[in-house]
C-alpha cells in the first residue's frame, strides 16, 4: 500500500532512505494467515540462529510458560510504556514528539485507566526514540472508530530516532484494498496482510522484530481481542534483513481517513508483554 505522508522533511527523510537504508530488505519467506490462531508456529531457519526459544504467549502455553514470559516482560527488559496516564501525550508516561494534533480521551472514550491518546486528523502521531535494539516486542491496545478511505498506517518502526519517519522504516497498517485486514509495507511495497480487524472492538496488536544473525530477520504480527493471549502469529515474514530499531509511532501516520484510539502501548526487548 503507497504512503504518502506529509510535510517536506517527513518526505524527505523516507525517500532518502528508500534506495539502500530501509529497515528490511532481501528475500521473503511468508507464513501469512488471515484468521486468528491458524498460522503455523513459528520456526527459525533460513540463516536465522536463534540462542534461544522467543519467549512469547500463545494459546497453547501453559501456566508455567506464561510465569515465565510474566517474569521477563515486567522485569528490566522494558523498554518504554505509553499508558498517557500523566494526561499528557508527551512525557514520562507518553512519547517524544508529536506529530499533528492528537488529543487526550478522557472518560468513555478511553481504552484502559484514565487517559487514552486519540487521532483523529491525517498524518497525526506520537513517536517514542529508544537505544537500537536487535530484537523489539510491541504491543498495544486499539479501537479503530473510523477506518475510512486512503491508506491506514497505525503504527510504524524505525531505524532511526529522528522524529517523523527519519532512517529506514516498517509500516503496520490496514490493507489500501480490503481494509479489514493488517498490512506489513516497506516504503510503497506491500509484504504481506493478514489478521481481521472491524470497527468497534478493542484489538491488541503484538509485533515483533528481530535484527538475526548476519542481517537476516523475522518479522511477526498477533492480533487478539483485549484481555485474550495472543496466538500464533497472523503474519510471520522470515529470511529479510531487519536492521535495528530506534523508534516506535503509533497514530494515523498517512493520509487516510483514520479515526482511533489508542492505549497501553508497551515496548520490550526481551519478551512479549502479556495482556
Amino acid at each position: 500500500m503507497g504512503f504518502r505522508r506529509a510535510g517536506a522533511a517527513f518526505f524527505a527523510a523516507v525517500l532518502a532512505c528508500s534506495a539502500g537504508c530501509g529497515l528490511i530488505s532481501g528475500a521473503s519467506d511468508l507464513e501469512v494467515d488471515p484468521q486468528f490462531g491458524a498460522a503455523p508456529p513459528f520456526e527459525p531457519d533460513g540463516g536465522l540462529v536463534e540462542a534461544s526459544p522467543i519467549p512469547r504467549l500463545d494459546a497453547a502455553a501453559d501456566a508455567a510458560s506464561d510465569a515465565n514470559v510474566d517474569a521477563a516482560a515486567d522485569g528490566s527488559s522494558r523498554v518504554r510504556v505509553m499508558s498517557f496516564e500523566s494526561g499528557s501525550l508527551t512525557g514520562a508516561q507518553g512519547g517524544d514528539s508529536v506529530m499533528g494534533s492528537p488529543q487526550i480521551a478522557t472518560g468513555a472514550g478511553t481504552l484502559a485507566g484514565l487517559f487514552s491518546a486519540r487521532f483523529e486528523e491525517r498524518v497525526s502521531f506520537v513517536q517514542a526514540n529508544f537505544s537500537p535494539l536487535d530484537d523489539l516486542y510491541a504491543t498495544y491496545l486499539v479501537r479503530f472508530d473510523n477506518i475510512g478511505l486512503g491508506t491506514v498506517v497505525m503504527a510504524q518502526v524505525s531505524s532511526a530516532p529522528v522524529p517523523f519517519g527519519g532512517g529506514g522504516s516498517l509500516q503496520f497498517g490496514l490493507d489500501a484494498v480490503e481494509k479489514n485486514l493488517i498490512a506489513v509495507s516497506s516504503g510503497d511495497a506491500t509484504i504481506a496482510t493478514g489478521g481481521r480487524v472491524t470497527q468497534g472492538p478493542v484489538y491488541r496488536v503484538g509485533l515483533h522484530l528481530r535484527q538475526g544473525n548476519a542481517g537476516v530477520g523475522v518479522i511477526e504480527v498477533f492480533v487478539a481481542l483485549r484481555g485474550v493471549a495472543f496466538g500464533p502469529p497472523v503474519i510471520t515474514i522470515k529470511n529479510r534483513a531487519v536492521g535495528r530499531s530506534q523508534a516506535f509511532s503509533i497514530g494515523n501516520l498517512a493520509d487516510g481517513n483514520l479515526k482511533a484510539t489508542y492505549d497501553d502501548v508497551i515496548l520490550d526487548r526481551a519478551a512479549m508483554p502479556p495482556p
